[in-house]
């Protein structure tokens, strides 16, 4: 009972909008100037992805905060990627800095790479998002956020023990998910 409580804490901790409300806080921190773009960033990734989600899962058209079914999975991956499109568009309109232009890319080229995968086979959308975000901290911080290197294998671990993906398609997630994120990166490398 203990070990699937705590899988879904860590489900529920590093689900994408946590990793990014984890990202756009940290940038906050570092960069108070920069308080517009993180509330950009903030209300693009993880206010309106949350409340399309609510929205989706009170109406019925899904049955679950992590959907098992790949169907149900579409319109939250659309909307998703949309809501990411309009965020990286805004980081751009604001002349955000290059590292914010490459999280908000990342974000929306995975949410859609995830959205066409999902079409005919059923990839770990945390694994995605948790790959991403540790691999852009680490490029972009250097060593010093080596520490978000420890959610890679703790979200692989809740993942797997809830049953919610095999192992082919968890670590599939997570390389989708640093790759994307590397190739943002490069793309903006300041």
């Amino acid at each position: 009972m203990y070990i699937m409580w705590m899988a879904r804490l860590v489900s529920h901790v590093f689900n994408p909008a946590g990793l990014a409300l984890m990202l756009f806080t940290t940038w906050g921190i570092f960069y108070p100037a920069d308080l517009g773009q993180v509330l950009i960033g903030l209300c693009f990734y993880v206010v309106l992805p949350g409340l399309t989600l609510l929205y989706l899962l009170r109406s019925g058209r899904i049955d679950a905060l992590y959907p098992q079914q790949r169907q149900q999975r579409d319109g939250l991956l659309l909307a998703g990627g949309g809501s990411y499109g309009l965020g990286y568009i805004s980081f751009l309109l604001f002349d955000s800095h290059p590292l914010l232009c490459a999280t908000g890319l990342s974000f929306c080229a995975a949410t859609l790479l995830v959205w066409l995968i999902n079409r005919s086979w059923k990839i770990s959308i945390h694994s995605v998002g948790v790959g991403g975000a540790a691999s852009l901290l680490c490029v972009a911080g250097g060593m010093v956020f080596w520490p978000s290197l420890l959610a890679i294998p703790a979200v692989a671990w809740a993942r797997l023990s809830l049953l919610a993906h095999t192992p082919l398609q968890v670590v599939a997630g997570l390389v989708l998910g640093c790759c994307v994120s590397l190739l943002a990166y490069a793309l903006y490398a300041v």
